[in-house]
Formats: C-alpha cells, structure tokens, sequence
C-alpha cells in the first residue's frame, strides 16, 4: 500500500509531462506561436538555369518530372547550393494552368506542384540579369526581359507546354518516360516571346536540355 502511494503520484506525473511536453517544445521554438514561412530562393535572387547534361542535352525519358527534377539538382552549372526543380509540365504530376494562360484564376489555385512562385522576379544564373517576373497566377504572361540562356546548347529545351497557353501539351514523352516514338513539346532557351517556353515538337529520342528553377 504504501509503494502504491508513493509511486502513484509519480506516475502521474510522468503521464502529465508526457502529454504536454510537446506543447513546451513548440513554445520553446516558436514562442509566439507563429510559423516563419520559408524565405524564397534562400532569401537571395531566385534564378533559373539551363540544364545541359554538359551539353549531351537528355532524351525525353527522366522516368516521370522528379527524374527531371533530380537532374537539375544534380547539375554541375547549378549557381547556388539551394533546391532546383524542372520547369516542365505533366498533368496531374506538375502542372499551372487548367485554362488557357490561367485565365479566370485569382492566384495559383489551378496549379499542381509548380515550381515558379507568383509575383517574383527571376534572373539569370549570374543572379544580376533579369529574365522576368510572374504574375499572380506563378506564370511569365508577357515577353521576358532577356533570354533564359544564350550561349548553351542544346537550346530546345523540354517543357511540355502547349502552344502559347500553359497549358499540359499532348506530347509530354509519355508523361517523360518514353523515347522513340513518342513527341515532346520543346521550347527555346534564347528567345524572348513565348516560343521561350512552348515552339515545336521533336521526338523525345532527341537531346533536348531543361529549366532549373531555383525554389
């Protein structure tokens, strides 16, 4: 009896402590009971960069957009040690745009695991030179200030974009798994207009580089 009296409260104890430690940690890391976003790009310039597999360019075939994804973080030319994805489209997988040029959308609720953020400016790899900026829906609606990339090759660049719209193209590879037989949608890495992000189709059996978006 006595054992039982003096453990007793121990053990309550112990259970009460138990139950709301987790509740004195959270406070103890955030005091104010407030959640600090992540800040965007490292809170540096958020930059894309052309991804040429050392200029080989890459087949059509990343196994699904993380194998893309996986390559643009893997790259020997990526210009920051932060988080890079692809800018390329597959529905239901990565996606912007349910309507044409997001029409009729008030922010990125048509989106899917997109990788650029809405109303922010993007540069170069060098951090200084302009690409463009966003606009509310997370995509570049007018020409871009400069071409993403002038020098590398090669300049087609898979995305997956329908023409001139955001829209998931038809010719995505087999959603990025497929090669001989299979079209993708290319766009052109130093062009301004929209042909920057959609121009041709080519089979996805033929190099082609990628878009690495700074997160």
């Amino acid at each position: 009896m006595k054992i039982t009296q003096v453990l007793l409260p121990i053990l309550v104890g112990l259970l009460f402590f138990g139950c709301n430690n987790y509740g004195l940690l959270e406070k103890l890391e955030d005091p104010a009971g407030i959640t600090t976003p992540r800040a965007r790009c490292g809170g540096g310039p958020c930059r894309i960069f052309l991804e040429t597999n050392l200029g080989a360019g890459y087949t059509g075939n990343f196994t699904d957009v993380s194998g893309a994804d996986a390559k643009c973080q893997a790259s020997p030319d990526k210009p920051s040690p932060g988080v890079y994805k692809a800018l390329i489209s597959d529905d239901p997988a990565r996606r912007v745009c349910t309507t044409a040029n997001c029409s009729g959308a008030t922010g990125m609720e048509q989106s899917i695991n997109w990788v650029l953020y809405p109303n922010q400016q993007y540069m170069r790899a060098d951090g200084i030179t302009p690409i463009g900026m966003t606009n509310a829906a997370g995509i570049f609606n007018s020409a871009l200030v400069n071409a993403i990339e002038l020098t590398k090759t090669p300049s087609a660049v898979w995305t997956g974009f329908a023409l001139s719209t955001w829209l998931v193209d038809t010719a995505t590879c087999n959603k990025w798994t497929g090669t001989g037989g299979f079209s993708g949608r290319v766009g052109n890495a130093n062009q301004t207009a929209n042909v920057a992000f959609s121009n041709t189709q080519q089979d996805c059996a033929t190099a082609a580089s990628l878009y690495c978006v700074e997160q």
